[in-house]
């Protein structure tokens, strides 16, 4: 009895230990100096729901510049810590491309799962992307997260995290990972996802 006990136990361990959570922090980056944070890129972005995106001059660009100033501001200690690295901030090529954003990106129904799991963003456009950033650093390794959907019926965004070579604008590490939301208020609401995100790291 007693060692059905501690197999039991050791089960347990092995099954805890062989569904630990997804990190998005690939081993390139092992040994650079630091890291360049690029910012959150909605240029790309569905907006699917029924009511929950109905002041579309509120969001573009506002609430866009919005969420990757939080970021700045609450949230740089966390990627530090998360990627081990010190963060150098490169976001002006991408808080621009987020003032192209639309009303247009915004889809008026009720999301389903599908709308989340599935994507509208091919590889080619993620690589056309990184080529199209015009960064102050020249060299050395960013990291940028492309926001692909943001479904209120599933409380949920999609999320590329996109690490690339500056220099040569080569990715070196992409996955599109699904981010819950949460928080009292639009814009807390939907930066819950951001954090988890950094969380994920």
């Amino acid at each position: 009895m007693k060692q059905r006990k501690w197999l039991l136990l050791f089960l347990s361990l092995i099954l805890i230990c062989s569904c630990k959570t997804v990190s998005y922090h690939p081993r390139e980056i092992s040994g650079e100096p630091h890291v360049v944070w690029v910012g959150l890129d909605f240029s790309l972005v569905r907006m699917i729901g029924v009511n929950d995106f109905r002041k579309p001059k509120e969001i573009f660009p506002g609430y866009l510049e919005k969420w990757n100033n939080l970021v700045l501001k609450e949230q740089l200690d966390d990627l530090e810590d998360n990627l081990g690295k010190p963060i150098l901030v490169d976001i002006d090529s991408v808080m621009e491309m987020n003032r192209m954003a639309s009303a247009d990106q915004i889809i008026r129904r009720v999301g389903t799962e599908s709308d989340l799991m599935d994507s509208h963003i091919t590889p080619e456009m993620l690589e056309e992307q990184i080529k199209s950033y015009k960064l102050k650093e020249t060299d050395g390794i960013a990291l940028v997260f492309i926001i692909d959907r943001m479904v209120k019926s599933q409380a949920s965004s999609a999320i590329y995290i996109v690490y690339f070579d500056i220099r040569t604008r080569k990715i070196i590490y992409s996955k599109r990972g699904i981010f819950k939301a949460g928080g009292f208020g639009f814009r807390n609401y939907w930066f819950g996802c951001i954090k988890r995100a950094i969380r994920a790291l």
